[in-house]
């Protein structure tokens, strides 16, 4: 039993971990025909989905902003300049690019 709420717990193991959960819930999910690991990876599913759009959308402010694509603002990128805000930029734009194909890679990996 759970002291705080008083309500059976039920421990629910799955090839990688293990959670209590309440009988309450476990009657839905049979009623519903879903599964705690189901639900778990939809979750994920959504999260990385999320992450997926917030790179995406840095990507497309830098690529408006500088009017061009990340390449060919890398290979125009003077170093020697005391540009900050460039090298902001470029850094910035890198790292959400390198978020994204991460990102994406692990969302197809859910399809």
């Amino acid at each position: 039993m759970n002291g705080n709420k008083g309500e059976m717990m039920n421990t629910i193991s799955t090839q990688n971990a293990s959670f209590e959960i309440t009988t309450k819930v476990i009657q839905l999910y049979k009623e519903m025909n879903i599964s705690p690991e189901t639900i778990l990876q939809e979750f994920i599913y959504s999260k990385i989905h999320e992450k997926v759009d917030k790179y995406e959308a840095e990507c497309l402010y830098y690529k408006k902003k500088h009017k061009t694509t990340l390449d060919v603002f890398r290979k125009n990128f003077k170093h020697e300049s005391e540009n900050f805000s460039q090298d902001d930029d470029l850094n910035d734009w890198e790292f959400a690019s390198h978020n994204l194909v991460y990102w994406k890679s692990k969302l197809s990996e859910f399809k």
